[in-house]
């Protein structure tokens, strides 16, 4: 990828209400930055770069609400860290749960 690169992913959500966000993906040392948002909402801004790869499970978000229905959560390369040598992204899923 290339800072400005993205990729959607539609989600489906059953109830209308508010939900906090996590993502969980790996950072190594040929990894990129990457903004995750939902409709627009920033969510994090996922760090991408580690010296030894590993299995990260990101913050939870401040809560969203999200309508019953279709909606797009979405990955943004921004970058990268100057120590990275790459520009990749590594993700396993973003899990959300009602918000509390």
């Amino acid at each position: 990828a290339e800072p400005g690169d993205s990729v959607d992913i539609p989600v489906d959500v059953a109830h209308s209400r508010s939900y906090v966000f996590r993502t969980i993906g790996y950072q190594s040392f040929d990894l990129a930055d990457w903004a995750v948002e939902v409709d627009g909402t920033a969510l994090e801004t996922w760090r991408g770069y580690a010296p030894i790869p590993r299995r990260v499970e990101g913050p939870w978000s401040s809560p969203v609400r999200l309508e019953r229905g279709r909606h797009t959560i979405t990955f943004r390369c921004v970058g990268r860290d100057p120590a990275s040598r790459g520009t990749l992204g590594f993700f396993d899923y973003v899990e959300a749960v009602e918000a509390p």
